[in-house]
C-alpha cells in the first residue's frame, strides 16, 4: 500500500494578513478547517503541519498538538529543507508526498484524492497538481510529488527562491526533469478565490462556512463535496464580488 504524507505549509507571518492561519473562521481557527479536511481524503497515510522555528509560529505548534497530529520545525526561509527534514523524521517514509498550505479552509478531499490517484496511477510520473491548467477555485490548491522528486528537487535548488517554494524547481525551473501531470475538473471555477491572504477573504469565507455549516472536526467526518458549495457562490454573486477584486496566487 502506497504511504502518502501530506505536509500542511502553515506559519503565522503574512505580509498582508498577520496570523492568518489562526484567524477564526466560523469559530475555528483557519488552520483547524485544512487539517480536518486534508485528514478526510480517503488517500492520504498521514496529516502533518510543518513550520518555522521562531517563537511567532509557537502557536501554530500548539494548534497541531491540540488537533492531535505531528508538527515538523524548520528553517524559516529553506522550506525546501523543511520538507525534506519533515519527511526524514517519519519512522516509515512515505512513496508520495502532499503539499498544501493552512490558508485554504475549504479544501476538497475527492479534489486531494484525485491529484494523488493521478500520481500513484502513473508510474512514469514525478508531480501532479491541480492549478497548471487551473480549473478549480482557488484555494483547492494541492500538489503531490514522489519522495525520489523532492530529493531531486533539493539536490537542483541553486537559488534562494527554490529554497523557499517546495516545488518551484518541478514545475517551472526543472521541469525538464520531472514528469508532471494535471487534474482538471470538467468546469472551469478558477474564478472564484477561496484562499485566506486579506481580510475580504476572511469575511467572503466566513460567509459560506456560516450559511453551510461548514465546521471542521478532530475525527474524521464527510465534508460538503465542493460543487455544491460552488453552488451556493453562483447562488450568491454579491459574495463572489466581495475578494475578486484581489491579486491571484502564483503557484510556488
Amino acid at each position: 500500500m502506497v504511504q502518502t504524507l501530506a505536509i500542511i505549509q502553515a506559519r503565522m507571518t503574512s505580509e498582508r494578513l498577520p496570523g492568518k492561519v489562526l484567524a477564526d473562521l466560523g469559530g475555528s481557527p483557519v488552520l483547524a478547517h485544512v487539517v480536518s479536511r486534508v485528514r478526510s481524503a480517503r488517500l492520504v497515510s498521514e496529516t502533518m503541519v510543518a513550520t518555522s522555528t521562531n517563537v511567532e509560529d509557537d502557536p501554530v505548534a500548539v494548534l497541531a498538538q491540540d488537533l492531535g497530529i505531528s508538527c515538523h520545525r524548520g528553517s524559516e526561509q529553506d522550506v525546501l529543507g523543511r520538507f525534506v527534514d519533515a519527511v526524514a523524521s517519519r519512522p516509515d517514509p512515505p512513496d508520495v508526498i502532499v503539499r498544501v498550505t493552512g490558508d485554504c479552509p475549504l479544501l476538497d478531499p475527492g479534489a486531494t484524492d484525485a491529484v494523488i490517484e493521478l500520481l500513484v496511477g502513473d508510474s512514469t510520473l514525478d508531480y501532479t497538481s491541480n492549478i497548471a491548467p487551473r480549473t478549480y477555485p482557488r484555494g483547492l490548491d494541492v500538489e503531490a510529488f514522489r519522495s525520489s522528486a523532492l530529493e531531486l528537487a533539493a539536490e537542483l535548488a541553486a537559488t534562494a527562491d527554490e529554497r523557499e517554494h517546495v516545488t518551484l524547481g518541478m514545475h517551472t525551473l526543472h521541469s525538464d526533469r520531472f514528469e508532471r501531470g494535471s487534474v482538471c475538473s470538467g468546469v472551469d471555477d478558477s474564478d472564484l478565490r477561496w484562499t485566506v491572504d486579506y481580510p475580504e477573504d476572511l469575511e467572503v469565507l466566513g460567509m459560506v462556512v456560516t450559511a453551510l455549516d461548514l465546521a471542521p472536526a478532530i475525527e474524521l467526518r464527510a465534508h460538503l463535496p465542493y460543487r455544491e458549495v460552488v453552488e451556493w457562490f453562483r447562488a450568491h454573486p454579491e459574495v463572489i464580488a466581495g475578494n475578486r477584486h484581489r491579486a491571484t496566487w502564483t503557484p510556488g
